[in-house]
């Protein structure tokens, strides 16, 4: 018995002589799978296995298509340092309208978050944006602090008009 196993190691079986030609011919053992040689008691090439014959492919041969690669969602274009400083100077702005103890709590952070990527844009060349930015910081600060001392003045000259 001929004991006949994949590269891998995975075992395919054990076969006589005709078994192993007839799996070969029928293509069920490819030339780089292994067979144990009796006489030598060595792994050897199933391509070297006496009187195999692989089948052949036939160049004309019709191949069924290839699977269509799996589409990956597009990504949402992420926002650049700017634009999300820009996002945090607006509501650190606004926040203390809402109440005046988040301007310690979520405004303060906000706008050292903005300052941060202002450095961050400027850094990277987005010299004027940066600029502006840091522009925008500095008049911001300040009218989160008048909202958070006038808060209910500046609401109610908003309700009159």
């Amino acid at each position: 018995m001929i004991y006949v196993s994949r590269a891998d190691g995975a075992v395919i079986g054990k076969f006589s002589e005709e078994q192993l030609r007839a799996k070969i011919t029928a293509g069920d053992i490819s030339p780089g799978d292994l067979y144990l040689d009796p006489a030598s008691s060595q792994w050897r090439s199933a391509s070297e296995f006496p009187g195999a014959s692989f089948p052949k492919c036939d160049p004309h041969e019709v191949l069924p298509p290839l699977p269509k690669p799996v589409a990956t969602p597009k990504n949402k274009r992420q926002m650049s340092p700017l634009e999300i400083g820009v996002c945090c100077a607006l509501i650190a702005a606004f926040i203390p309208l809402v109440d005046g103890v988040l301007f310690f709590v979520a405004s303060l952070p906000l706008l050292i978050a903005a300052f941060v990527l202002a450095i961050v844009s400027i850094v990277r060349g987005k010299i004027a944006g940066g600029i502006l930015l840091l522009m925008g910081i500095f008049f911001a600060f300040p009218m989160s602090c008048v909202a958070m001392t006038d808060r209910q003045e500046i609401l109610h000259r908003g309700l009159k008009r």
